[in-house]
């Protein structure tokens, strides 16, 4: 995986590997227009989306989300916070449910889990960050 990196900031662009998903992309089809919408000091409107709720579709799904207000609701007294929403974030909120059969992995993708979870433990011992050794109580009985 290329490292990138940000002009100015002297560490890489923050990644990881966790394949997460959005319950609100995934009910909505796509996400919030907006979670947050205040005026600044000047009177410029600021309306963006800063809150998600993400989870891992491996062995959850997602039933249901909080209705997202309206916008003339989120309008009527200008902005956030207001009279009917004490916070300048609208509130969100997803409903799970346990998958009974969750998706399997094979070996490969299990020993792959595995390492990763060495990594960024400090379990397993590194040279230029490649795990060389791992202890062995840390792999899947399948994998011994």
């Amino acid at each position: 995986r290329a490292s990138l990196r940000i002009p100015g900031l002297p560490y890489p662009k923050p990644s990881h590997e966790l394949r997460l998903e959005s319950a609100y992309c995934t009910i909505l089809g796509k996400q919030s227009e907006y979670t947050n919408f205040v005026f600044d000091e000047n009177k410029e409107a600021f309306r963006e989306t800063l809150d998600y709720i993400w989870y891992s579709s491996y062995n959850i799904c997602v039933v249901s989300i909080l209705n997202l207000p309206d916008d003339g609701v989120v309008k009527s007294e200008t902005a956030l916070p207001n009279s009917l929403f004490p916070s300048d974030h609208i509130p969100i909120m997803a409903k799970f449910q346990l998958r009974s059969n969750p998706p399997t992995h094979t070996k490969l993708e299990v020993a792959r889990i595995h390492l990763h979870n060495a990594i960024t433990s400090g379990v397993g011992t590194r040279m230029k960050g490649q795990v060389i050794a791992m202890k062995k109580e840390m792999l899947p009985r399948e994998m011994l």
